[in-house]
């Protein structure tokens, strides 16, 4: 059962309450919940770096504004670089 986007805003409003200031998403493909990625840019207090393939990336995710250049861990077999995604024409 997976959290529904009030669970997690919820829980990103608690860690941001209590001062958190670093949450790492990771595990399985986060980016398949842009629901998250996009209640994470609501919290600018809080950095989010998201370990991921790149399979699900659109320049959509980009366009949110939610990562800085640090915080987004691309795997190799769905890199990133320069706007291109390797492994994927």
């Amino acid at each position: 059962m997976q959290l529904t986007d009030e669970e997690w805003l919820r829980i990103f409003d608690e860690a941001d309450s209590l001062g958190i200031s670093f949450i790492l998403l990771a595990g399985g493909e986060p980016m398949i919940r842009r629901d998250i990625i996009e209640a994470a840019g609501t919290h600018p207090n809080i950095l989010f770096p998201v370990f991921t393939n790149g399979t699900f990336m659109d320049d959509q995710y980009f366009l949110l504004g939610v990562f800085p250049e640090n915080a987004l861990r691309p795997g190799l077999q769905g890199c990133y670089f320069r706007g291109v995604c390797a492994g994927h024409g």
